[in-house]
């Protein structure tokens, strides 16, 4: 049978596979569940990549967080705030999913980036931030932005509430920091933001 698109790629049909979230999401979409739409025009992110992470049965972020070189990742520090409500978190359980990366466009607080992600997709697991951490454990290339500026994902912490995660390379190791989604704090253009 010939191929009455014949101008569209593999590629281009590798990409689309991709960006409706793999098999799940183009049965979704062929069952009219997913529809896509054009953005509108004061949107925040833009779906930039996405990456399988495995599934994790037990994380204990106390043996893989330490200022250091810890478990292949360099680190060069963390703020009070990620101490206090990540250092003791153990996750167990964490199934296996694909994270999407987003490209921040514009000076955005939390609860703005937050309404833009698809509802039930925007916590992601500390597991999974740490799993891509050991991907460019000493910076490099991959997923992650080793620029300087962030990559935000949105992690419960033992507080029981959404926090904004912040994971940044700087040239003596990576820097994770942790902010209120609720607060005043705002996230500059150039940086990515992580959902599931």
């Amino acid at each position: 049978m010939k191929n009455k698109y014949h101008d569209i790629t593999n590629g281009q049909n590798i990409a689309i596979y991709t960006k409706l979230g793999g098999p799940s999401g183009v049965k979704r979409f062929l069952a009219n569940e997913l529809v896509v739409q054009e953005p509108p025009p004061n949107r925040r992110l833009k779906y930039h990549d996405s990456v399988e992470c495995p599934k994790i049965d037990r994380f204990v972020a106390k043996d893989n967080f330490g200022r250091s070189t810890v478990n292949g990742v360099k680190f060069c520090d963390f703020n009070e705030n990620f101490k206090k409500l990540f250092f003791s978190k153990v996750e167990t359980s964490v199934a296996e999913t694909i994270l999407r990366s987003h490209d921040l466009l514009k000076y955005s607080k939390g609860l703005g980036i937050l309404r833009e992600i698809e509802d039930g997709k925007e916590i992601t697991n500390l597991a999974h931030l740490h799993r891509l951490l050991t991907l460019q454990g000493n910076g490099g290339k991959g997923i992650l932005l080793t620029n300087g500026y962030a990559n935000i994902f949105y992690i419960v912490g033992v507080d029981g509430n959404l926090w904004a995660v912040s994971a940044r390379w700087y040239d003596d190791g990576w820097y994770l920091s942790a902010v209120s989604v609720e607060g005043s704090y705002a996230w500059g253009a150039g940086g990515q933001v992580f959902s599931r």
